[in-house]
């Protein structure tokens, strides 16, 4: 089991969090499997991550969007 957290338009899209009973994908398997669109970070366990990280039982991911502003 995994922790997804969710930030800016991606908490209206998805929650703020959610666990997810998968483990031994890679975070751009995660991506693609919740269809997510314009990440601009990752993080795993608190750390920046890149799409090829590995994912294991009991990690916590969050995912940030691209912010605009102006």
């Amino acid at each position: 089991m995994i922790r997804v957290h969710f930030f800016g338009c991606f908490a209206d899209e998805f929650g703020s969090s959610r666990e997810l009973d998968v483990s031994n994908l890679k975070v751009a398997d995660l991506i693609r499997l919740l269809n997510i669109k314009d990440v601009y970070m990752v993080a795993v366990n608190g750390e920046l991550a890149d799409t090829e990280r590995c994912l294991t039982d009991g990690d916590e991911v969050a995912f940030m969007p691209k912010v605009g502003g102006g």
